[in-house]
């Protein structure tokens, strides 16, 4: 239980006024009640559901007619089931491990309604006359008074809001994550206005002060420390004679797909007058026009250009301009790599491992997570 918790909960019992007022929401809060309230979706659950299974009307019925706290409650959506089932259930929810009712009906089987599995997130289908579990669920209703002031403090303390405070370094977190390029999230930090704004993409340092656990998670998120540096390219041709660069490094390819190593050496005049016998498919083929033999790619089929040194001599890796003169022979499988490289000036910015810290940089083309921090007001 967090500390502001444990205040509230004397303040309550200090003040006969406050008690009657505040504990029954806290209870509902921590799943203690009746009902359960998810402060992440505003949906409010029945904590103990019946333990008889009901066909799928049944369960419509039963749902629709139970008068417990005010009534007004339905069956699930199976989206909303998945939500609370399985390593996202609460702890203060009650109920077997089995499968359970939605309100979901099949898009094409008539009759035919979505169920959720509470022990492994996962939802099927099956005829509604069937007999499953049912648990019931409504909008929560809004409390009068201090609920409005006292529950996002509490949802705050508890990571549960749209941030969360670490009392050791006096930083504050966004509890949402996103996916962009290290430029846009630059962007994003400095507009974003949540709680008043003042948001900046997190520092090294800052990542690893995190503890380990669920809030951290994914384990590689950008961080403000960036720098330029010269990093070599390749031209890559495609089957449609299509020409690009890209980085020779695998995990900063901006296209990511397969590379192979055609190779190729001059043809003899013997090899030249006899081009139609050495023409095979698996092994390669005469270029009367340019002159050249091709070796097929399947010996080299690799996608890292570091295998480019097993190719010896007389054989070596072809130009951009000799690939495209056979680009029409090319499999539409793969980009092949050429001898064309160049150094290039590169952005480069860091990724962080929350309670590690530092971890390697990336183009700041690239797409990655990344959680907006702040120093807490």
């Amino acid at each position: 239980m967090s500390d502001l918790r444990k205040q509230v909960i004397k303040l309550a019992k200090r003040e006969p006024g406050l008690r009657a007022h505040l504990m029954p929401l806290l209870r509902k809060e921590a799943g203690e009640g009746d009902t359960w309230v998810d402060p992440k979706t505003g949906l409010e659950w029945v904590v103990s559901p019946p333990t008889t299974k009901l066909e799928h009307s049944w369960a419509v019925k039963y749902v629709k007619n139970l008068n417990l706290d005010g009534g007004g409650w339905r069956l699930p959506t199976d989206t909303e089931l998945l939500g609370i089932s399985g390593s996202k259930r609460p702890k203060g929810l009650k109920g077997k491990k089995e499968w359970y009712w939605s309100s979901t009906a099949h898009a094409s089987i008539p009759d035919n309604y979505h169920t959720v599995n509470f022990a492994y997130d996962y939802i099927s289908f099956n005829d509604g006359k069937q007999r499953f579990l049912v648990r019931g669920v409504r909008k929560a209703k809004r409390e009068p008074g201090l609920r409005a002031h006292l529950m996002p403090l509490l949802r705050k303390e508890a990571g549960e809001g749209d941030t969360w405070v670490d009392e050791k370094t006096g930083l504050e977190w966004e509890v949402g994550l996103h996916k962009m390029n290290w430029q846009d999230a630059m962007k994003y930090a400095k507009s974003l206005s949540l709680d008043g704004g003042g948001w900046l993409l997190p520092s090294p340092k800052a990542l690893k002060s995190l503890k380990e656990g669920e809030f951290q998670r994914p384990n590689r998120l950008w961080t403000s420390n960036h720098k330029s540096e010269q990093h070599e390219v390749a031209h890559i041709v495609t089957s449609k004679g299509t020409v690009y660069w890209d980085y020779i490094v695998g995990h900063w390819r901006i296209h990511q797909t397969k590379r192979v190593f055609m190779a190729v050496r001059d043809a003899t005049l013997e090899e030249i007058t006899n081009a139609k016998d050495l023409n095979h498919p698996k092994k390669g083929f005469v270029d009367i026009k340019t002159g050249l033999v091709w070796l097929a790619p399947s010996t080299w089929a690799d996608s890292d250009y570091s295998i480019s040194r097993l190719i010896k001599s007389p054989w070596r890796i072809p130009t951009a301009k000799e690939l495209k003169t056979i680009a029409h022979k090319l499999s539409s499988s793969y980009d092949y790599w050429t001898a064309d490289t160049r150094k290039v000036p590169i952005e480069i910015a860091q990724v962080g491992i929350p309670s590690r810290g530092d971890g390697e940089f990336l183009p700041t083309t690239t797409v990655q997570w990344f959680r907006c921090v702040r120093k807490a007001k």
